[in-house]
């Protein structure tokens, strides 16, 4: 199980845990698997808090070994990843949080 956790400094404050299970594909088909959950919570309210529980594939991780816990890792989505997306509703600019297995994350 992908397990990673990412702590962000957020504007503003978190003030409830969110919890989603990804049981789709994106054009609405039933995945085949079991399903992905994602939870948003927060620590004191300045943080956020991602933890991610996904099955894990068996896709080869980075071909270079450097793909290491806590570290950015360029062009991770060539990988086996977790993606969310954050979209600012006014000028409908997104952030995208990757997470690896290997426990890399990148932020686009």
């Amino acid at each position: 199980m992908l397990g990673n956790i990412l702590l962000l400094c957020l504007i503003g404050h978190i003030s409830a845990n969110l919890q989603y299970e990804i049981r789709t594909t994106w054009n609405g088909e039933k995945v085949r698997h079991e399903a992905v959950k994602i939870n948003f919570s927060s620590d004191d309210g300045n943080y956020m808090i991602i933890d991610i529980e996904a099955p894990y594939f068996g896709a080869p991780s980075t071909p270079d070994g450097t793909c290491k816990e806590g570290f950015p890792y360029d062009e991770l989505y060539n990988y086996e990843v977790v993606e969310t997306f954050f979209l600012c509703d006014l000028s409908e600019e997104y952030v995208e949080l990757e997470f690896a297995p290997c426990g890399a994350h990148l932020i686009l």
